[in-house]
């Protein structure tokens, strides 16, 4: 317990600067106030600190365009994959006595040309884009960002020579070459994801570098610098995270691209 001694005489300057008076007797007394003793004083309760994902989604949902896209996402991830349960289609047999049938109650969206439900089509289709979508941009995004942010905290002229090899892959028309991959090949979803992840993390790898550039001269990277810390601790604790807007918008951005390519 501290004690405030008043400015006297024998104690000049005690008004200026606190004089703490410990009393063991009362040091020793347990000073934790109850709810009640609490409510008496007019204190209010300790509120328990909100967690870093609760804020995150918090500030998420006062955008409604981000709860829509949200919605839409969700509503195609439960038609891919939750539709197919309840709406049960043979998408291995032809039946060559439904070729292009038109639109019906057993066949909502019709038949194509060999006799396959476009409804049951759409929903087996969509599981394959959304599986090879979603994993080429977490391999691209992946090696995109620590490529990035190894040439960009590096800089000097290891920082040159690797953003020359970005500049020369993103030279290559990459849509004509998923085009002859294939034709020549017959892809299946494991090469599909690597090839077109070979590709997208180019663009990830560069706005990466840029944000590290700036990212390198804050005042919290430059304090592991000072006190020894490895580049491996700055650029995945400090630099990375602080550059997750550019990495969730390029991640989206390769799956939308993806769904839209000519090769998948």
């Amino acid at each position: 317990m501290t004690m405030m001694i008043p400015p006297s005489e024998e104690t000049p300057g005690a008004g200026l600067a606190e004089q703490e008076l410990i009393v063991p007797e009362l040091a020793e007394q347990d000073s934790t106030l109850t709810a009640a003793e609490a409510q008496e004083l007019g204190l209010a309760p300790a509120v328990k600190p909100r967690s870093m994902l609760r804020r995150g989604w918090e500030v998420f949902a006062q955008n409604k365009l981000a709860l829509a896209s949200l919605g839409l996402a969700l509503f195609m991830i439960g038609f891919c994959f939750i539709g197919p349960l309840f709406y049960h289609t043979d998408q291995v047999h032809t039946n060559l006595q439904d070729v292009l049938c038109p639109p019906s109650a057993d066949h909502p969206l019709g038949c194509d040309n060999v006799g396959y439900d476009v409804l049951g089509r759409l929903m087996i289709a969509g599981q394959t884009s959304i599986e090879v979508g979603v994993a080429a941009a977490i391999v691209a995004v992946l090696f995109g960002t620590l490529y990035g942010a190894l040439a960009g905290f590096v800089g000097g002229p290891l920082d040159s020579f690797m953003m020359r090899l970005v500049d020369a892959g993103l030279s290559i028309p990459y849509i004509t070459v998923l085009i002859m991959l294939s034709v020549i090949f017959h892809p299946d979803k494991i090469i599909m994801i690597f090839v077109i992840a070979a590709f997208y993390w180019l663009a990830v790898a560069r706005l990466i570098r840029g944000e590290t550039l700036t990212l390198r001269t804050r005042e919290y990277v430059q304090a592991v610098k000072v006190i020894g810390g490895r580049r491996s601790r700055a650029i995945t604790r400090h630099i990375v995270p602080n550059a997750i807007g550019t990495i969730i918008v390029q991640g989206t951005f390769a799956i939308a691209d993806e769904r839209c390519s000519p090769a998948a």
